[in-house]
């Protein structure tokens, strides 16, 4: 079984932040996740938590200036004292939510096969994965196309997971893949093979269906099944954007049976 997680960033954006919390909660979900927490005190957040009874499960360490362009800065060369500066940031969130699990993002490059884009996003993760190995927070590692992302430096779903590798076989145990079953569909078309092939990778998934970003519908029927037997006891980020109501547009979990468990 998978356990549903309500992506705070996508759903109930009719409301303020810190009231989709308890929208949520009273949607039915026990697991929340978000893009970034750094715009709100650690505490504020912790109280939204224990009052609604929701397992933070995921976010973002910070990508530097959004508004600016930067969609993370991994992969820079010339902001790797800025990265490590975000890594300290993320990590005292995570440990103040008990937040298990903080995606990297790996930012924007003029040119990705540059090797000194590869190299510096190789030393950067390596460097989080120390960082956070002592407090048993994942970093996880995901793959975002580039129609969304213009320029994003990982952009192939493969490559991430041979990124992940490389880790693992460089010591660093709490690296995995995050895998976005819409990104996996803009890039590479097939998921349920990729599913399969990375598994032993995977450590949280987040879901919409492709091109829209809207609700899934019966195609993933199949790709939960998989994923839920391959996988099984993950988190399912709920990363969508609602054709609709975020509450009205959860029918289309009803489908899902056992596959799939808020």
């Amino acid at each position: 079984m998978l356990f549903a997680a309500a992506n705070l960033s996508f759903l109930f954006t009719d409301l303020p932040f810190m009231s989709r919390f308890s929208a949520a909660r009273a949607a039915g979900f026990s697991a929340v996740e978000y893009l970034f927490p750094y715009d709100y005190p650690i505490a504020e957040i912790r109280q939204q938590l224990s009052d609604n009874a929701l397992k933070q499960v995921l976010f973002n360490v910070s990508p530097g200036d959004w508004a600016a362009g930067d969609r993370g800065l991994a992969c820079l060369p010339d902001r790797s004292d800025e990265f490590r500066e975000s890594i300290a940031v993320a990590r005292e969130y995570a440990l103040g939510l008990n937040c298990p699990r903080l995606h990297c993002m790996a930012g924007v490059c003029l040119d990705r096969n540059d090797p000194q884009y590869h190299q510096t996003y190789l030393d950067n993760l390596a460097f989080a994965a120390r960082a956070l190995a002592r407090d048993g927070i994942q970093l996880m590692v995901e793959a975002v196309n580039t129609d969304d992302m213009p320029g994003y430096f990982l952009a192939d779903i493969d490559e991430a997971a041979r990124v992940v590798q490389t880790l693992r076989d460089s010591g660093h145990q709490n690296v995995a893949l995050q895998f976005d079953f819409y990104h996996c569909a803009k890039i590479h078309g097939d998921a349920l093979s990729r599913v399969e092939q990375y598994a032993p990778l995977i450590d949280h998934f987040q879901i919409a269906r492709s091109p829209l970003r809207d609700e899934p519908d019966a195609q993933f029927q199949q790709a939960m099944a998989l994923a839920a037997r391959r996988v099984a006891g993950r988190f399912v980020g709920f990363e969508y954007k609602p054709a609709g109501d975020s509450v009205r547009g959860l029918d289309w979990m009803r489908s899902y049976g056992s596959s799939l468990s808020f």
